[in-house]
């Protein structure tokens, strides 16, 4: 009877230690196992919490791809909204009291003149599409400038200046003597470098700086 009572007094005492035991060890079950963590793989079936989300690779990577995608739509408007700012940009009408802005001399022949306009929105005149040329390559920023035209030798019309064929001859008798002559149309252009024994040349043959 002795040992039926202590045995008996004794298993409440078992089995409360054992209760404290798992009620303090069950936060530390919720928590994914370090291999779980590296695979991404939840524990006893429940989603992964916080700690486990965190390790994920597909977590981790959520950010970059979010930050990569912000970063490229706001290059874009920013090229979008610069490329609409240049193509907005309109050449100015000369005057019979215009004078070039870089050799000083008045723009008498309008089928030679050049035109190129800066970030500020100054306008800069040319008799001679070579004095633009000498202009750019001398100017300290070449960056600022915003839009810069030619005059179609033919039509006697702006035209872009990165769009225009161009056409130089020795045998042109330009203002200056750059010798150099621009055409809206490409046709056009092989017309008279065919005329003048001359090959077509683009912008950047003409206005590298």
């Amino acid at each position: 009877m002795a040992e039926n009572t202590a045995h008996s007094h004794s298993h409440p005492v078992s089995t409360g230690w054992t209760r404290r035991v798992l009620r303090f060890s069950k936060p530390f079950q919720r928590f994914p196992s370090r291999r779980a963590l590296r695979l991404g793989i939840p524990r006893r079936g429940k989603p992964l919490k916080r700690l486990g989300e965190a390790f994920t690779p597909a977590t981790r990577l959520k950010p970059c791809v979010k930050e990569r995608t912000t970063l490229l739509l706001l290059i874009t408007l920013l090229l979008l909204l610069v490329g609409c700012q240049t193509s907005g940009i309109e050449p100015v009408t000369l005057s019979s009291e215009d004078m070039c802005s870089y050799c000083k001399m008045a723009i008498s022949e309008k089928r030679y003149a050049a035109e190129l306009i800066d970030s500020e929105g100054q306008a800069f005149k040319f008799d001679d599409i070579g004095c633009m040329a000498n202009f750019i390559k001398n100017k300290k920023d070449p960056a600022k400038t915003s839009a810069s035209f030619a005059m179609d030798f033919n039509e006697r019309q702006w035209i872009r200046a990165e769009d225009a064929f161009y056409v130089r001859s020795s045998e042109l008798s330009t203002p200056m003597n750059g010798g150099l002559i621009a055409f809206k149309t490409e046709a056009k252009a092989q017309e008279a470098a065919a005329k003048f024994h001359r090959k077509l040349l683009g912008f950047k043959d003409i206005f590298n700086p």
